[in-house]
């Protein structure tokens, strides 16, 4: 029990210590209750799955740990729950915890009776469940594998012919940049083409991106909700469109030299090039527009020696709710 955020007396905080202590001595089940001032601005999600990794809170080999965070100033619940605890505390159950024991205590000011009433619902749940069921471990880790192969399967296969369909569509887009630079697309008609294709490229990067973290969860137990923050920013959007225009410019200027090109430029009229309807690849009566080439989370605030485990993992399964 470690009460960074001071909500409790300090006879509480040795109340509930003493509580998950033997808890943990009769069941080997880790449950680890952190209070902070503030989550800076990071989504909650994201603070409980990192300060549950860093600490590795449970053990290791059964993932039997669970976290309760409470963010006092902004008001905000997550119970966190390990990959052996899954089927036990599930993201359904998790939730009626803080809807129904957490929350209403908390906004009456029972921090104490709130926490309490969470922590027994939880240890009642599991005090019945056997460390030693091992052949319900055995089932659970062959259906673990299988489900780690097919998933690499079907991911492989996706992301096989979603790159396929990207390599194809990003390298019209270079082509455009190619016949702009040698002059042959005008200035005036370049971002028109840009617009179309860009259109064209990000509807084809979810078949190739999704495949790609699928696979890492799936090879690497990774959970990709770590990656969220990047779609909570339009910054990485900017960041991402500048890399890419870069990246192809690039590429276009390289296309040009390797071939032997001229370089040229036009204002207004196009040379060579035929803008076609929007389901084209514009190049209309232009044979070389598009052939010249053939070619942890370890923050003071989140790791504290206190609570660490010896190295369980999160499953990323468990609810937040706020107060």
């Amino acid at each position: 029990m470690t009460d960074n955020a001071k909500i409790l007396s300090t006879n509480e905080v040795k109340e509930l210590t003493v509580i998950l202590s033997k808890f943990e001595k009769e069941t080997t089940n880790q449950i680890v209750v952190l209070t902070i001032n503030s989550l800076e601005q990071e989504p909650i999600e994201y603070y409980a799955l990192k300060t549950f990794e860093t600490n590795k809170i449970g053990h290791i080999g059964k993932d039997n740990g669970i976290l309760l965070l409470i963010s006092k100033e902004d008001k905000k619940i997550r119970i966190e729950v390990g990959y052996g605890l899954e089927e036990y505390i599930t993201d359904w159950l998790s939730s009626r915890i803080v809807s129904e024991h957490i929350v209403p205590e908390f906004k009456k000011g029972n921090y104490y009776k709130g926490i309490n009433n969470a922590l027994k619902r939880i240890t009642d749940t599991l005090e019945n469940v056997s460390e030693n069921d091992s052949n319900r471990t055995l089932r659970k880790n062959k259906i673990h594998i299988s489900a780690k192969i097919a998933s690499f399967i079907f991911c492989s296969l996706l992301g096989y012919f979603g790159g396929t369909f990207f390599y194809v569509i990003y390298k019209f887009y270079t082509g455009i940049f190619v016949s702009f630079f040698k002059g042959e697309l005008s200035l005036l008609f370049f971002p028109i083409e840009i617009i179309k294709y860009v259109l064209y490229v990000f509807f084809t990067i979810p078949f190739v991106l999704f495949p790609i973290l699928m696979l890492i969860h799936t090879l690497f137990d990774y959970d990709i909700y770590q990656l969220s923050f990047v779609f909570e920013d339009i910054t990485y959007l900017f960041y991402f469109l500048t890399i890419f225009f870069l990246l192809t410019t690039i590429i276009a200027i390289i296309r040009i030299i390797y071939n032997k090109d001229s370089f040229g430029f036009s204002f207004f009229m196009n040379k060579n090039y035929v803008l076609g309807p929007l389901f084209t690849n514009g190049s209309g009566n232009s044979s070389s527009t598009y052939s010249s080439s053939g070619n942890s989370y370890s923050s003071s605030s989140s790791s504290s020696s206190g609570f660490s485990g010896n190295g369980g993992r999160s499953g990323g399964g468990g609810a937040s709710g706020s107060w």
